[in-house]
């Protein structure tokens, strides 16, 4: 919802968006920020051999060269990616 409501055009946009209310565990914002900031740390440090196929076996998708309903799919991958991780 919040990335929905923060990538609307600009005249559909009043300037503020609505607090949505997560609970005191996390909140919406920090971690759609967080994720962000993970994302883009990630296509600088670029794409490395995880295995033995090697580089450029496999495909990747870059933050700055997505748009739309890719970046919001990325957005939520990695904060279900990091929640992951948290749990185990």
């Amino acid at each position: 919802m919040h990335l929905w409501l923060s990538a609307r055009k600009q005249g559909d946009n009043t300037g503020t968006l609505p607090s949505l209310k997560t609970g005191r565990k996390w909140k919406v914002t920090e971690a759609v920020d967080e994720a962000k900031e993970c994302l883009k740390m990630k296509e600088v440090i670029s794409q490395t051999q995880t295995d033995r196929r090697g580089l450029g076996s496999t495909t990747a998708k870059w933050w700055s060269k997505t748009e739309g309903k890719e970046k919001r799919d990325m957005i939520i991958d990695e904060i279900r990616n990091k929640e992951d991780s948290r749990r185990v």
